[in-house]
């Protein structure tokens, strides 16, 4: 469930996961199928060469409909 991206643990560019978002995901009862398909997996991303940062929060307002789910 690994995303390319720069890694805000390790500190390099590569494939990571981001598993206290993961975690985050699954505390709000979305599905795994949803996690693995349509979320990001890190919020720590690349914009060219330049790191950008998702919070959780810009995260839950990109992505209304996943968030939608009981809780």
């Amino acid at each position: 469930m690994s995303q390319r991206s720069w890694c805000s643990q390790c500190h390099h560019n590569g494939a990571c996961i981001d598993a206290a978002l993961i975690e985050h995901y699954r505390q709000c009862g979305i599905e795994e199928d949803t996690i693995v398909r349509q979320l990001p997996k890190a919020r720590w991303g690349l914009r060219g060469e330049v790191p950008s940062y998702q919070s959780i929060t810009a995260i839950e307002n990109a992505y209304p409909l996943a968030f939608q789910t009981p809780r």
